[in-house]
């Protein structure tokens, strides 16, 4: 093996290493210093019903359930959202919501929004050579609005990365042909649109 490639390959590396290192940090410290409550509302908030409703009582329904000492439903299925983004948020569901819940929701979707950064690297990379993609992935890093949409319990985290990925699988299928591939493009497709259809 040639050491030159050996060292470039180690330096490459480390520089995507050092991208998601940034990542993690902007992450983690919005979602550690931001103060957020755990009271959900509007759209977060019916998220959360659907959570709880299929937690507790099997059912599809953004109807809130009675909060007393125990979990009381009447309500009827329905499909007012997407079922994608509560299912996501199923195992960290308690009730009634707590900061810890929330707190463990921000925590996945950092987990989720890293992933991100890493699918972006590896989707211009295949397009655009190695320089092209860690500067695409540092602008993923580093994007406000990515960094922001952690701490909140809404589904632009989950729909970005998959999304990304659903681009990527789709991208590998048309440069290497095969049935695989592009299974796994429209089964992330649809993966996607029932996170957010829009």
């Amino acid at each position: 093996m040639n050491p030159f490639q050996s060292k470039r390959s180690l330096l490459q590396f480390a520089g995507l290493f050092v991208v998601l290192l940034v990542a993690a940090h902007l992450r983690l410290g919005m979602v550690s210093n931001t103060v957020y409550e755990p009271q959900l509302r509007n759209d977060a908030l019916q998220y959360y019903h659907y959570a709880v409703n299929l937690r507790y009582n099997q059912t599809y329904s953004d109807q809130a359930p009675t909060l007393t000492d125990k979990f009381e439903f009447n309500g009827k299925p329905d499909a007012k959202r997407p079922p994608g983004y509560p299912l996501f948020i199923l195992p960290f569901i308690k009730f009634p919501p707590d900061g810890p819940m929330v707190y463990n929701i921000q925590l996945a979707q950092v987990l989720v929004d890293l992933l991100t950064v890493l699918v972006v690297f590896f989707l211009a990379r295949k397009a655009l050579g190695y320089r092209a993609a860690l500067a695409a992935a540092s602008l993923t890093a580093l994007s406000a609005h990515l960094v922001s949409m952690n701490i909140y319990v809404l589904t632009e985290t989950l729909f970005t990365f998959t999304l990304v990925l659903y681009a990527y699988v789709t991208m590998m299928a048309a440069r290497k042909p095969s049935a695989l591939l592009w299974l796994l493009s429209g089964v992330l497709l649809g993966v996607t649109c029932l996170i957010k259809p829009t």
